[in-house]
């Protein structure tokens, strides 16, 4: 069980690496959507208190809809 675990663990972990991993490639080499992102940050996330600060809980990270629509067209 303990074996199981550790590499249930493991594999999570690189999955999740490499996911990340591409997310900021394909971000970094379209610009476009890197703005789209920025904009829709600042839309809904504008009001906040400290301008300086760019972190959102789970439920906040639902209006942004542009990263949850998976049919964008990456040219």
């Amino acid at each position: 069980m303990r074996d199981t675990l550790l590499s249930l663990i493991f594999a999570g972990r690189d999955t999740t690496s490499t996911t990340l991993t591409w997310f900021f490639w394909l971000i970094a080499s379209n610009p476009r959507v890197e703005l789209k992102i920025l904009e829709e940050i600042q839309t809904n996330f504008h009001d906040k208190e400290d301008k300086t600060c760019k972190f959102f809980n789970v439920e906040e990270s639902r209006k942004l809809v542009y990263l949850w629509n998976t049919n964008h067209q990456f040219d």
